[in-house]
């Protein structure tokens, strides 16, 4: 019973190191992983993993963040196929805001990417394309407008699409809290 139990904790551990890799290597444009390459490289038992390997990130200050996709029909009771289409990141658990980190954005970009998103945020995650691009020309001027949004849709912050609508990526939604944010507008009436 003892050499059984070894093995299978062998197992769970490799299958966990496995998760890992496939979640914090980028090997595309979009970092992280689906449920359906976890399921391809793990097994059926992908969840079970995930679940596992989020109690091990626990100790670090770091969790595992599934991205539903936003068309699925029951929010609350996710099915086996919507977690099949989620992507799986590796997060931060807090905000990290005590260190010196140099990231993407210079403070005009981070400042018309909180705008973009709360201006969404308010349409309930459907602003009008043409309404967002007006209210960051108002505050940066036409061209560094356009350009802002288009660097936000290639970095997964903002969708738009045919129709002009704008909605928010699958990057804000692993990135940022929005029950946080939500509430952080509420309180302080922004």
């Amino acid at each position: 019973m003892g050499k059984r139990v070894e093995k299978r904790r062998a197992t769970l551990y490799e299958k966990m190191k496995k998760a890992l890799h496939l979640i914090l290597i980028q090997r595309r444009s979009i970092p992280g992983a689906t449920g359906y390459e976890l399921k391809k490289f793990i097994g059926r038992k992908y969840l079970y993993i995930i679940k596992l390997l989020n109690s091990e990130l626990d100790s670090f200050g770091l969790m595992v963040k599934i991205v539903l996709p936003q068309d699925i029909k029951d929010p609350k009771n996710p099915s086996e196929d919507d977690y099949l289409r989620a992507h799986y990141y590796i997060v931060s658990k807090e905000p990290i805001l005590g260190l010196n980190m140099k990231g993407n954005f210079n403070i005009e970009e981070l400042a018309c990417l909180s705008a973009c998103i709360v201006q969404i945020l308010a349409r309930s995650n459907n602003a009008n394309f043409n309404e967002l691009k007006e209210l960051l020309e108002s505050k940066v001027g036409k061209i560094k407008a356009s350009r802002y949004i288009e660097k936000f849709r290639k970095l997964g912050y903002l969708e738009i699409n045919n129709e002009g609508i704008v909605k928010l990526g699958w990057r804000t939604m692993a990135e940022i809290n929005i029950e946080n944010l939500l509430k952080f507008l509420a309180i302080y009436k922004i």
